[in-house]
């Protein structure tokens, strides 16, 4: 069997059995110091950067949560992207660390599952990805994207902080008036809900959040506050209301927010909070 398909299916197996989950959310308890990325798209060099930040085999107590870290910049030349790569460093950490580390399902992962391509960063990026896991892997490269699927069919889709913060990808739009669907973080995933107009996908790819959106939603899940990506924010971190904050890591504007969760945290905290991650270590 091939190493880097073996880990993916580790990496699977940790998320599924991580004891800490209940449905699809990952609850966080006790004294620990957080530290939120958004969307990576393959920055390899951001993720080694936040990795070297948050030095987890110093520091037991921080727990460390990626989203999206496939689907890079496409290379017009050959037609593939690398983010593999990006990615199973992520699953090693899943695998060796799964006390420590959550990765959480987003859109660019629906995606990929299903096949329903994106068009984005110069190409085709579903195509891409394969294309970078047959270059790299040659032969084995149907196992490896196998493995890869297992992996992205088994991540939580929001993470819940003992000082009430959540960290979800996305959140699903809702309409004035409407009651937020939250009956999919309760259960296992059905093969339907990654289709479009499913739950998973809504929750994956939802846009257009106004603050009274985020309330209603925020209300529902009992949250002080969310944080999450997917949005694309030129200056790495937003808020969009009172409670809630939109992240980004892959461009040289990128950010992380770290908090303990032991304190409270609303959206001026958070912003407050954010590092640019092309200054970490300085």
């Amino acid at each position: 069997m091939n190493a880097a398909a073996e880990t993916f299916r580790a990496a699977a197996r940790a998320c599924r059995d991580d004891p800490r989950r209940e449905g699809n959310v990952v609850h966080l308890t006790g004294k620990l110091n957080v530290v939120v990325a958004g969307d990576i798209h393959g920055n390899l060099r951001h993720l080694a950067a936040i990795l070297a930040h948050a030095d987890l085999a110093a520091r037991p107590d921080r727990r460390l949560i990626l989203q999206e870290v496939l689907h890079g910049k496409v290379d017009p030349r050959t037609g593939r992207e690398n983010s593999i790569d990006a990615l199973l460093r992520a699953a090693r950490l899943l695998a060796t660390r799964p006390e420590q580390v959550v990765c959480l399902l987003g859109n660019h992962d629906v995606a990929q599952v299903t096949g329903n391509e994106l068009v984005k960063f110069g190409g085709r990026l579903c195509a891409a990805f394969e294309a970078g896991v047959r270059h790299a892997f040659g032969d084995d490269a149907g196992d490896v994207l196998d493995a890869v699927h297992l992996l992205l069919r088994s991540l939580p889709l929001a993470v819940r902080c003992d000082n009430d913060v959540w960290i979800t990808h996305s959140l699903p739009k809702i309409s004035t008036g409407e009651e937020p669907d939250t009956d999919v973080l309760q259960r296992p995933y059905r093969p339907v809900d990654f289709a479009r107009g499913g739950a998973v996908y809504n929750w994956t790819w939802g846009r257009g959040q106004t603050p009274e959106s985020i309330e209603a939603l925020a209300d529902a899940l009992g949250a002080k506050l969310i944080l999450f990506g997917h949005l694309h924010v030129t200056s790495g971190i937003e808020p969009i209301g009172e409670r809630g904050v939109t992240l980004t890591s892959e461009h040289p504007n990128g950010r992380i927010v770290e908090f303990a969760t032991t304190e409270p945290l609303d959206a001026a905290g958070a912003v407050a909070a954010s590092r640019r991650i092309a200054t970490l270590g300085a």
